[in-house]
């Protein structure tokens, strides 16, 4: 179980397990869904930084400093992604090995079913990749007077 701890525009500021250690931090750029930076540790150096796509979309992973190619991504039509090794072979098992949860649009991605089944969270409901739609409705938010 994980602890997560957002700002005021919903963004994953730091992600903290069960007995409540520090697992890593992200920070963002201007745009909502334009994560910039994920740190596993408390040294600057491990550091990883999103390169990105007009989408907004997470296409590299690189070592902050070292400026070294981690881990390259690709998606389909409907978001899925293909997880690449830095010469652009495939991955074996399509899982990143940096912990990245960040994927289509920029937004975070969930794996339930033992990973069998990627669902993207979308603030309100979740996408699923494999019908190209919603698995769950639009939860809008209902004022009285």
């Amino acid at each position: 179980m994980s602890n997560y701890y957002y700002n005021d525009r919903w963004q994953v500021l730091s992600e903290y397990n069960g007995s409540n250690s520090p697992q890593r931090w992200f920070a963002y750029g201007n745009y909502i869904d334009e994560v910039l930076m994920m740190n596993t540790t408390t040294a600057a150096v491990l550091a990883k930084l999103y390169v990105h796509d007009h989408l907004f979309s997470p296409v590299a992973l690189v070592q902050m400093y070292h400026l070294d190619l981690k881990e390259r991504y690709e998606y389909d039509a409907y978001g899925n992604c293909y997880v690449l090794e830095p010469n652009f072979a495939p991955d074996p098992d399509n899982k990143t090995d940096y912990w990245n949860p960040y994927y289509f649009t920029g937004r975070q991605l969930d794996f339930l079913d033992g990973g069998n089944l990627k669902i993207q969270y979308n603030r309100n409901r979740y996408y699923d990749y494999y019908t190209g739609s919603c698995a769950s409705a639009f939860l809008a938010q209902v004022h009285q007077l």
